[in-house]
């Protein structure tokens, strides 16, 4: 091989490598997304229903499932 095709060949695979790792960059980034707007919307809907209960009956439900009582 001359040097010149040498050089062509490093640089395409280089280019492909390159493309490759901001492709999986891209993927990782747009699941990060997904996560973050999936958990803002768990921790929405928790702070709406606890804005439904009073919170001295949570305590004392929680003690009461503990001991097996209803």
């Amino acid at each position: 091989m001359k040097k010149k095709q040498l050089l062509d060949l490093i640089t395409t695979l280089t280019l492909v490598v390159s493309l490759v790792f901001v492709a999986i960059q891209i993927n990782q980034s747009n699941h990060l997304a997904k996560a973050t707007v999936r958990q803002t919307i768990n921790d929405n809907d928790i702070e709406f229903l606890t804005s439904f209960l009073d919170q001295t009956v949570v305590p004392m439900a929680n003690f009461k499932l503990k001991k097996g009582e209803n």
